[in-house]
Order: C-alpha cells, then sequence, then structure tokens
C-alpha cells in the first residue's frame, strides 16, 4: 500500500466508525438520578455515593468529592457543583448548605469532557449538576 495514502485512509476509517456510535455509548460514565430514585430522608453525600464515577474523601466531616481518574498536581481536582444551572463552587459543604433534598428533582454527573466546554476551567475535573423542582 502507498505510504502517501495511509493517513487519509486512517482519517477515514476512524470518521466513518466515529459517524456510527451513538453519543451514549461513547459516554458511558455518565449518569442521573432523578424523580424517584431520590430519596429526600438521605443526605446528599449518600445520594452522591450511588454514583460509580465519583471518588468521596471523608476529611474529619469535611467532604471532598472527585471524578474518578482526573488527577492533578497543581490543582485541586474537585468536582464543580452546579445548583439550578448556577456554579457554586469546588465545595461539598457550600453547594450541601444551599439545597434541601425535599427540593431535588435530579442529581447527573457530567465527565470532564462534557463538563469542561459548559463551564470552562472550572468544570476541568467534571461536575455534579442538581436540578431543583
Amino acid at each position: 500500500m502507498n505510504r502517501k495514502f495511509t493517513p487519509l485512509l486512517l482519517l477515514f476509517v476512524f470518521m466513518l466508525c466515529a459517524s456510527s456510535c451513538k453519543m451514549a455509548d461513547m459516554s458511558s460514565s455518565d449518569r442521573s438520578r432523578s424523580g424517584v430514585d431520590i430519596d429526600p430522608n438521605r443526605t446528599l453525600i449518600d445520594h452522591l455515593r450511588q454514583f460509580p464515577s465519583l471518588r468521596i474523601f471523608d476529611r474529619g466531616g469535611n467532604y471532598e468529592v472527585q471524578m474518578r481518574g482526573a488527577q492533578s498536581i497543581t490543582q485541586s481536582n474537585r468536582v464543580l457543583f452546579v445548583i439550578n444551572r448556577t456554579p457554586v463552587g469546588n465545595s461539598y459543604d457550600s453547594a450541601n448548605a444551599m439545597i434541601n433534598m425535599y427540593n431535588v428533582e435530579q442529581i447527573e454527573v457530567l465527565p470532564a469532557s462534557r463538563a469542561q466546554p459548559i463551564y470552562g476551567d472550572r468544570g476541568a475535573f467534571g461536575a455534579v449538576v442538581i436540578t431543583t423542582k
């Protein structure tokens, strides 16, 4: 095979494969829990523990929520908390203080590949999107 056409052939095969794949197949780490799954008698941290893509560290009562696989030496590695489309920061405590579990309609976890285009550098390690009623 002519080496001049090999990169072009690879690009064609990649585009053919990418166009036949569904977006849901490509983002397997996305999960959401809505309506009936949310128990208002449980805390937010209990609900976040149900997501396999999140790592939760208990630092003496202060929780740190990170996305699995996301690592940085120079940054905090924490996910961004978003409540009703408003970013509230990377602190679990501030997000927990702002919501009432009886009003939560849906909790969704966005991986970094979906959070960063929406929220910029603040979503570089993923986002936990909380929607209330």
